[in-house]
Parts: structure tokens; sequence; C-alpha cells
């Protein structure tokens, strides 16, 4: 039985609800076009390294390729491996 009390309590936690679910559908969404755009940047990663990775093959690349400055450490660990290894 909804008695008057009950309706008014319904009446007034029904905007906190919508309220509630509005922001989590903003979360939601935000996290849909997140994923949507690390997606759209994965696929551009993938097709760039596919493009480049017949050149790997190279004679230019034999000893590693080129790495930029910040990659540096990378090439010593290279480095490093291939001095335990033989």
């Amino acid at each position: 039985m909804i008695t008057k009390r009950t309706a008014h309590h319904f009446a007034e936690a029904l905007p906190r609800a919508t309220q509630h679910f509005s922001q989590t559908t903003d979360v939601v969404t935000a996290q849909d076009r997140s994923v949507e755009l690390f997606h759209r940047v994965n696929e551009q990663d993938f097709a760039a390294c596919e493009r480049t990775q017949p050149a790997m093959s190279s004679k230019a690349y034999r000893e590693g390729g080129v790495l930029v400055p910040s990659e540096h450490h990378i090439g010593a660990f290279h480095t490093w491996v291939r001095s335990l290894i033989g």
C-alpha cells in the first residue's frame, strides 16, 4: 500500500536518482570516447608498423637501426644483451 509519506519519499528520491544516472552516463560516455580514441590510435600505429616492417630486413637495420636520443637506454640494453648471448 502506498501512503502519502511513501509517495513523497519517491518524489524526492527520483531527481537524486536521475541525477546519479546522468552522472554515471556521462562517465560511461567519457570512457567510451577514451576507449574509441585508444583503439583508433592503436589501429594507426599498427598500420604504420606494418608499412615499415618490410624495410627492417634492410642492411641499414642489421645492427638494430637508429634510436632517438630518448631511447639510448634501450640501445645500451640491446648492446648488453648481445654481449651476454655472444
